[in-house]
């Protein structure tokens, strides 16, 4: 019996959640963070203490520590994307924009920030305006992984398949993740081509085999 398309869409949104949430974000910040001040002690101290705190999932904690730093000089962006993946932890979502978009107007450069911005505004069901924030991040990096699947599954809701498996494919290049093999054969499978769309979940399985979401 063919499995429901509200089946298929509830697997897709668990599936993202596994495996590109809130949580992997706050590690690769965790892992990225380099202090711009670092001529200053005091402050440099701060970010440790903010670092720690952010490893140990203390989010609140961590949030008022760059809170401080902010207080001490507006101008510490690192700080400012540390608060925003700390609030962004504490589901505290509209707080973490707010400083999101005071950062990515700051420095209209910054991937992360435009990509952790688009993470939060699909959650909060602002899809037209995370797929802007995803466009952003591929012009300033074409081969941006997570953006090109994000951008495939608000493509696939849209119907826009073609560009969906466009972007999925981006992904595929990259890596054999379990997630975008199924997203690609759930694509598939919208337009028919039912042979592919085996092929993809298959794939998914034979690297998953323990996730059922992937058993459509």
């Amino acid at each position: 019996m063919a499995t429901s398309p509200l089946v298929v869409w509830t697997k897709i949104v668990g599936i993202v959640k596994r495996y590109l949430g809130t949580v992997i974000g706050v590690v690769v910040f965790i892992i990225s963070l380099q202090a711009q001040s670092m001529d200053n002690p005091a402050i440099q101290e701060k970010f440790n203490q903010a670092k720690s705190l952010m490893e140990q999932a203390q989010y609140q904690q961590a949030a008022d520590v760059y809170s401080f730093i902010l207080s001490k000089d507006s101008l510490q962006y690192d700080a400012l994307l540390g608060r925003a993946h700390a609030y962004a932890a504490l589901g505290k979502n509209f707080e973490a924009i707010s400083d999101l978009d005071a950062l990515v107007k700051a420095q209209p450069r910054n991937i992360e920030g435009y990509y952790l911005r688009a993470e939060l505004k699909s959650k909060l069901g602002f899809d037209d305006e995370a797929y802007d924030d995803l466009d952003r991040v591929i012009f300033l990096k074409s081969d941006h992984y997570q953006a090109h699947y994000r951008k495939a599954i608000i493509e696939n809701m849209r119907g826009e398949y073609t560009q969906a498996l466009a972007d999925i494919k981006v992904c595929l290049s990259q890596q054999p993740a379990p997630e975008v093999y199924f997203m690609a054969g759930v694509i598939h499978a919208r337009i028919g081509n039912d042979i592919e769309a085996v092929k993809m979940f298959s794939a998914a399985i034979k690297l998953n085999p323990k996730d059922e979401d992937f058993y459509v």
